[in-house]
């Protein structure tokens, strides 16, 4: 068994290789940028890069670009969707603890469903025997309406009926009266 020194040195060795293996970062490209996935770290990096532009901007040591409207733009935008994803996750929350708690109301009446209606509160039987004789309102309701179709239908035929007959009646006078003209 190495002694506890020896063990440390070994550790401190291979993380001084880790630390050498570990390539140096990548300069970004910030104008090409897409926006940030959904984390903090991310979005913290262009906040970094943002406060240094815009410190160097008020020095005067570098110049503003659009380029740094951009990054801001990209940055605010994945906050708002954390926040939005925050606030409708928190909606869903609520959704669900309102379902299960009416599950649970539901449970301790001992399963008998009550439905609320226009006409008051009903019962699950009840409601299958009210939409049976709703279907029987309904249907006389139709027929009644095809009733009262037909008789205006009726009327206005008789109505169009009188007109025209009385409108050939005055027709063929009128022809005959100015055919009575010409022959005298």
């Amino acid at each position: 068994m190495e002694p506890p020194v020896q063990r440390y040195y070994d550790l401190v060795e291979r993380m001084i290789a880790r630390i050498e293996k570990t390539p140096e970062p990548v300069e970004v490209d910030w104008s090409k940028i897409t926006t940030p996935e959904g984390s903090i770290p991310k979005i913290q990096e262009y906040s970094e890069y943002i406060d240094k532009r815009i410190y160097g901007a008020i020095d005067g040591s570098i110049p503003l670009s659009p380029t740094v409207t951009r990054v801001i733009e990209k940055r605010n935008k994945a906050q708002n969707i954390i926040v939005y994803t925050g606030v409708l996750s928190s909606e869903e929350l609520t959704k669900r603890k309102a379902d299960e708690a009416r599950r649970k109301k539901h449970k301790k009446e001992g399963g008998s469903r009550r439905v609320k209606t226009d006409h008051g509160v009903i019962k699950k039987g009840d409601a299958l025997l009210r939409i049976c004789k709703r279907n029987e309102f309904l249907q006389q309701q139709k027929n009644l309406k095809i009733i009262e179709y037909d008789k205006k239908i009726s009327k206005l035929v008789d109505y169009r009926w009188g007109v025209t007959v009385r409108a050939a009646v005055r027709w063929s006078n009128s022809w005959q009266n100015e055919n009575r003209q010409i022959l005298k």
